[in-house]
């Protein structure tokens, strides 16, 4: 084995553990470095949307999470009645802010879904405050009005997210090269 193969070899390895590790803390909600959606209620409690959870924020600290009821993809809003209106491409729900389910619809179509997916990164409450979701080099975070940062993913999350997408490119990088030196 050549020094080339051998090091590169090394860095795959490196890559492979480093994206093992990243999907770990990703299962098990150490980091949450996907934002699908979020919300806020009437006393200004941020609502967001993760792979596993719906996170309650209150002044920055998180106060409880939602089971979303579903583990495929979800969306969600909340209504003028501070209800939790969640839908799954096949089902849709109506919740209290707790998470309890106060109605549920079978097969209502990917018509809510697409709706509720529409306006995922801009929520404007009663009291007429616009939220927005901003992303700038995948620092995710809400800002109130344009001017307030309410919430901003973890320093965790954002390692997690930045050396998971590296990993994902140097394993693919590494695919290419190694069926390219296959066909020598």
């Amino acid at each position: 084995m050549d020094k080339l193969t051998k090091n590169l070899l090394i860095c795959a390895n490196f890559v492979f553990w480093t994206f093992l590790i990243c999907l770990f803390l990703i299962l098990s909600g150490h980091a949450m470095p996907f934002v699908h959606c979020f919300a806020v209620d009437g006393a200004d409690r941020i609502y967001v949307g993760t792979d596993g959870d719906i996170c309650v924020y209150a002044d920055g600290d998180l106060v409880h999470k939602i089971d979303p009821k579903t583990s495929r993809g979800y969306r969600f809003t909340i209504n003028q009645n501070d209800e939790i209106v969640l839908s799954t491409a096949s089902k849709a729900y109506i919740m209290d802010l707790r998470g309890n389910v106060l109605q549920s619809q079978e097969a209502p179509g990917a018509q809510l879904y697409n709706q509720i997916q529409y306006g995922k990164r801009t929520f404007v409450t009663a009291k007429g405050d616009e939220y927005r979701l901003v992303s700038e080099f995948g620092w995710t975070r809400i800002m109130k009005n344009g001017v307030e940062v309410v919430y901003r993913i973890s320093p965790l999350s954002f390692a997690v997210k930045v050396f998971l997408a590296l990993a994902v490119g140097a394993l693919i990088t590494f695919i290419v090269w190694a069926a390219r030196q296959k066909q020598k």
